[in-house]
């Protein structure tokens, strides 16, 4: 059994690789390898026997700009191992590695852990944060019919670049590979266009009333209570840091949110954190 990383284009472990994500979480990188998307930020660790994967940790090279100061980071994700091969310290042997050889690089290490993994990742160092969501209502809402839209996944990625969210107190940068996972994964059916400069990722539940926000890319001044009155929900829930963006918000602290952070060089990340779900490996 031997360690390989960054195989991307050895068809044979790519092949392996998608077998046990398909087997451990129902889903597959191929798609996502075959547009392209599949770049040189995302790195996976995996344990090899023969021209089989049998355990991976992948390590997400980014950037999080927190509070107009950014920083490098690795967002590790597509931890899975092989049930005929557990308990035999290979993820931990994995995630050690990819610690060891990006901590010269990077502020900090985190990652989204369910609550069976949480002890894994202790013994690596890493502490759980709380997490804070945002919400908005607006009780005279009229709820109105969004009309979905058809993107590339290339059209919503250039949109996502010419989008200043420099005002915002918390986002992610070089996250490009990851939005365009969830594009492959079904996002592509959340789109709508507000107007012709103004396209938000969401789910729209309860004929309209309720609006899940992923996402908003608006080129030019970001207006969010423009954007929040017009969608016509009585309620809005964020899946950002929607902190400062808009008056009337409603915030919830989640203590055991399953955020884990490796922070080797001292305190960055925001603590409670309201971390993009886009940009989430």
């Amino acid at each position: 059994m031997e360690l390989i990383k960054d195989y991307k284009e050895n068809n044979a472990l790519r092949a392996s690789f998608n077998r046990l994500a398909t087997e451990s979480f129902g889903i597959s990188f191929e798609a996502w390898y075959q547009k392209g998307y599949w770049d040189s930020n995302y790195i996976p660790y995996s344990m090899v026997e023969g021209d089989r994967v049998v355990a991976n940790a992948s390590a997400n090279r980014m950037t999080l700009h927190i509070e107009g100061t950014t920083y490098n980071a690795i967002q590790i994700g597509t931890v899975m191992t092989h049930p005929d091969y557990r308990r035999r310290g290979l993820a931990k042997g994995l995630l050690e590695q990819i610690i060891h050889d990006f901590k010269d690089q990077t502020d900090v290490f985190f990652l989204a852990a369910d609550e069976e993994a949480k002890s894994l990742y202790r013994s690596c160092g890493f502490v759980e944060i709380p997490s804070v969501s945002y919400s908005w209502e607006n009780g005279l809402a009229q709820p109105k019919k969004l009309e979905h839209i058809k993107l590339t996944d290339d059209e919503v990625l250039r949109w996502k670049r010419v989008t200043d969210h420099n005002h915002r107190r918390f986002k992610a940068g070089m996250d490009d590979h990851i939005l365009a996972f969830y594009l492959a994964h079904g996002f592509d059916d959340k789109l709508y266009l507000f107007d012709e400069n103004t396209l938000i990722i969401a789910d729209v539940e309860d004929e309209g009333k309720t609006v899940i926000l992923y996402g908003i890319y608006v080129k030019g001044d970001e207006n969010l209570e423009r954007i929040l009155l017009s969608t016509g929900a009585s309620k809005v829930v964020f899946e950002f840091d929607a902190a400062g963006l808009t008056t009337g918000l409603s915030k919830a602290i989640t203590e055991k949110s399953g955020w884990m952070v490796l922070e080797h060089k001292g305190p960055i990340m925001p603590k409670p954190l309201a971390y993009p779900r886009l940009a989430q490996a």
